[in-house]
């Protein structure tokens, strides 16, 4: 069997607060490099029933009942040097590195096996909503009529307004536990890839 490759893990509370951002600069800047997306793979996650009103209301979760068996089988490929085509049909192919895209850092079924490092982004609640929906509705959702797009926001508000923001929190405090560091995620993109690359030097990761 190959060597396993070194694989970095961003992670953060919630959508919008840079994830994908960041894995892309790293990727980009550190040579042999490939980057893998969590959310390539949101169709096939089993989440625990009820998860997030669980979390509202206080009830404990065990992270490793999230499951996504295709995401854990193609990244074991990639970590020890193979090529995969993902469920977006993105063929990745073998590097030194691995920049993924992991929400939950190494918490879920797995992972604490493959993934070497975690980066946690820390930004405040309300600005990772505001990113979210500004995204929504310029990028995601602009392919819908103006009701709709207009409909999808105001349920995600009244989501975050009745419980989401609880989630969100708790879900921090997991990520936040398990990672090797934390990043401020209102510096600029490159500051923080500035600090993520310090980080990884110091710790002996990167050549």
């Amino acid at each position: 069997m190959n060597s396993k490759r070194k694989v970095i893990a961003v992670c953060g509370s919630s959508s919008g607060v840079g994830k994908t951002t960041l894995v892309n600069h790293l990727a980009s800047s550190i040579p042999n490099t490939s980057a893998f997306y969590f959310d390539s793979y949101e169709s096939t996650t089993i989440y625990p029933e009820k998860m997030f009103q669980k979390l509202v209301v206080g009830e404990e979760i065990n992270p490793e009942e999230i499951r996504n068996d295709a995401f854990y089988e193609d990244l074991y490929k990639l970590s020890y040097g193979g090529s995969i085509v993902d469920p977006t049909n993105r063929v990745i192919e073998p590097a030194d590195y691995l920049i993924i895209e992991e929400p939950f850092g190494n918490l879920r079924f797995g992972m604490k096996e493959l993934i070497d490092y975690v980066i946690c982004i820390n930004l405040p609640f309300d600005i990772a909503l505001a990113r979210r929906l500004v995204r929504n509705y310029r990028e995601n959702f602009n392919h819908l009529l103006y009701e709709e797009r207009e409909a999808l926001i105001l349920k995600h508000l009244d989501q975050y307004l009745h419980g989401g923001s609880i989630g969100y929190k708790k879900v921090f405090s997991w990520v936040s536990g398990c990672s090797d560091i934390i990043i401020n995620g209102m510096k600029s993109t490159e500051e923080q890839g500035e600090d993520v690359i310090n980080a990884l030097h110091n710790a002996s990761l990167l050549r």
